[in-house]
């Protein structure tokens, strides 16, 4: 019994000695604002100073044409409410014509990686270089999903020949409607 008590007065005793206060240091922090010493028309001046950061721009590099391959151009446009509005930062592929065993054309493929691309600029104007000799498919890529455009005037699949080294210029492609748009 009394090695039971013994042992009770010393586990109460670690407890007590392990909830007293301790006396490790503690940092000391300020609780007046602003800091003694600082100035106080700059600490507490709202807004901040403008501060001046100079941005470096350097130039977008182009690609140069290939004088044996093709440029495609064109603008992409939407009218809405009798209006013409230009497209801009759409995504624009050149994707080739597949064709089936039997030489039928059946599909139109694109990598983003590899394909050709384009992106319009605030007027809806969109310019391929370096097009090989193929027959194509205009797709807009909406990054989720990726569509084949159609022929505003036709209504059928946006698909042209490219067979000599020129400019194509496709012209106004004009839609009431563009996919995720």
């Amino acid at each position: 019994m009394t090695r039971i008590k013994f042992l009770l007065q010393i586990l109460l005793a670690v407890l007590l000695i392990g909830c007293s206060p301790t006396t490790t240091l503690q940092p000391k922090i300020g609780t007046t604002y602003p800091p003694s010493g600082s100035d106080p028309q700059s600490v507490n001046s709202y807004p901040a100073p403008a501060i001046e950061i100079t941005v470096e721009q350097h130039p977008i590099q182009q690609s140069t044409q290939d004088p044996s391959l093709a440029i495609i151009t064109g603008y992409l446009v939407i009218e809405k409410d009798g209006n013409i509005y230009p497209v801009s930062d759409a995504i624009l592929y050149l994707a080739p014509v597949l064709k089936d065993e039997q030489g039928i054309e059946r599909v139109v493929s694109f990598d983003r990686f590899s394909s050709n691309r384009a992106i319009t600029d605030e007027n809806g104007k969109f310019t391929f270089l370096n097009v090989k000799f193929d027959k194509y498919g205009l797709i807009l890529d909406r990054v989720i999903n990726s569509y084949l455009l159609n022929d505003p005037k036709t209504s059928m699949d946006m698909l042209f020949s490219v067979e000599e080294p020129r400019l194509y210029d496709l012209g106004e492609l004009r839609y009431d409607f563009l996919p995720d748009n």
